[in-house]
């Protein structure tokens, strides 16, 4: 079963019943610039009616979103890449010591083409703190 949306992790009670926790970070100029797409294409809505609307609801995503992270046993961040906007870098960050093993690469793995690719690379970083 997969249970998804805005607040997944946020309760313990719904938390502790999930095998594994996933949260999507993206970054906010990738939030954006999606947002801006869709809400201009889907909704009619302007740029500036989008920011606004953004804004708004920060303060709730700082409160109850962004904090899941620290419950997640992975996390997918969406960043744009060293190319900039449209291409993205995916970052998967796996929580050390969590329910399941370690994912292991050997050697960083490269996919190259006319455009930019994909690069798989495994490092330590201090990410949860």
């Amino acid at each position: 079963m997969v249970f998804e949306g805005l607040h997944p992790i946020y309760d313990e009670k719904a938390r502790s019943q999930l095998d594994l926790g996933i949260y999507i970070d993206i970054v906010n100029d990738v939030k954006f610039a999606w947002k801006v797409q869709r809400d201009v294409a889907e909704r009619g809505w302007t740029e500036e009616q989008v920011k606004e609307d953004i804004e708004k609801r920060l303060p709730d995503f700082s409160k109850y979103v962004d904090p899941q992270k620290a419950d997640a046993d992975v996390i997918l961040r969406y960043e744009p890449s060293d190319q900039g906007l449209p291409y993205l870098k995916v970052k998967l960050i796996q929580k050390k010591g969590g329910a399941f093993p370690a994912i292991s690469l050997k050697k960083d793995l490269s996919l190259t083409g006319s455009t930019p690719g994909a690069t798989l690379k495994m490092y330590d970083d201090d990410w949860f703190g």
